[in-house]
């Protein structure tokens, strides 16, 4: 439902709505498991209290994190994919939280 691109091609938003609490994460599981297939390693860990599956790349010789989260709401989900520069996910996620945090349901 929304796309946004930084104007260095790293930084990316991209928001996707779901019926269903969980076909978001159903659909982070089905997307890291496809990057899996091309040689990525996702893991699913927490960033805080905040579940996430973290895949790790490289873009122009430089390190960036695809961060993909699925949040349930009222029955349906929404799946934020967050790409950002990042060696690490405690680094990508300084950038990703506050946009995490801020989303609002009307």
């Amino acid at each position: 439902i929304l796309v946004a691109q930084g104007s260095d091609r790293v930084d990316q938003l991209l928001v996707s709505k779901f019926d269903g609490e969980q076909k978001a994460e159903d659909e982070a599981v089905f997307t890291v498991t496809g990057l899996a297939d091309t040689g990525v390693e996702c893991k699913r860990t927490r960033l805080h209290q905040t579940l996430v599956y973290d895949c790790p790349g490289t873009y122009q010789s430089k390190s960036y994190r695809r961060l993909f989260f699925p949040i349930p709401h009222n029955g349906e989900s929404y799946l934020l994919l967050i790409q950002t520069p990042g060696e690490t996910l405690a680094e990508a996620g300084r950038v990703a939280e506050p946009i995490v945090n801020s989303v609002k349901f009307r």
